[in-house]
């Protein structure tokens, strides 16, 4: 049993993800292709299968874009993610600050290693830091 137990953290450590942060919030908000205060409306799962690496598709509603990319004139409506370690795990009907890339197709996407936090946890002052970064 405790071999078992070894065993399973050493994967769960193995499959955890890893990330490089680019330094202060103005470094990681200019390296964002888009950071948006968004609501999520509804999720989607492909495989219905948790654990399985493919993508999960969030329908979201943009309550204030804060970074958009010059790539897009209006941000998607579709937020994707993994459903790896590295992938976002968000609740229908709650507000977050995310940020992400944006795909030639236009696509949006989000992943832990970039910012992604509830809206409730985001405090004012970071809130209006958000209105002023320029890149």
């Amino acid at each position: 049993m405790k071999c078992l137990l070894i065993l399973l953290t050493s994967l769960a450590a193995s499959k955890a993800c890893s990330c490089i942060f680019p330094g202060t919030p103005k470094d990681a908000f200019c390296a964002a292709d888009f950071v948006s205060h968004l609501k999520v409306i509804s999720k989607q799962d492909p495989t219905g299968c948790p654990g399985a690496s493919f993508n999960v598709k969030y329908t979201v509603r943009h309550i204030k874009v804060f970074r958009k990319s010059s790539k897009v004139k209006q941000l998607s409506t579709v937020l994707e993610t993994s459903t790896s370690s590295c992938g976002l795990m968000l609740t229908v009907g709650r507000e977050y600050l995310i940020a992400g890339n944006i795909g030639e197709d236009g696509a949006l996407s989000g992943h832990q290693c970039a910012t992604n936090m509830n809206w409730a946890d985001v405090q004012q002052q970071e809130r209006d830091l958000l209105s002023t970064y320029k890149c």
